[in-house]
């Protein structure tokens, strides 16, 4: 996760920043649609979202979530992830959504053809 940013409130959807830690101004990078935002809003504790839209006007970066709401206590904010693509999906189903696991078979002779799913993964090993 990112250093902190400070951050100031909008409303319960959006925020401003004026400045990362490394001086950096227009964060639309950083904070491009789809990454993680995890809000710092003091006594009201975290609060959680996903960059919906993001613009930046000098010297301010402007940005809306959706998730939480966050709270007139916000004080300053991380971002996950510069590039929301790389995010893996944890919420497989099954094969139709890529979350087919390979059937995974292991023993001193290889398997007969054919006997297996098509995918599968033999490991040969010696006793």
């Amino acid at each position: 996760m990112s250093d902190s940013i400070s951050a100031t409130y909008v409303n319960a959807t959006t925020f401003t920043a004026t400045v990362d830690a490394d001086g950096k101004k227009d964060l639309t990078g950083q904070c491009a649609i789809g990454t993680r935002i995890r809000a710092d809003c003091g006594t009201d504790g975290y609060k959680y979202g996903v960059v919906s839209a993001v613009s930046y006007s000098d010297p301010t970066t402007t940005i809306v979530i959706t998730g939480d709401s966050l709270t007139a206590t916000l004080t300053a904010f991380w971002h996950g992830n510069d590039s929301p693509d790389s995010i893996a999906n944890h919420e497989h189903k099954g094969p139709a959504d890529g979350g087919a696991i390979p059937h995974i078979y292991s023993g001193t002779t290889p398997p007969t053809p054919g006997v297996y799913p098509p995918g599968s993964i033999y490991i040969k090993y010696s006793v």
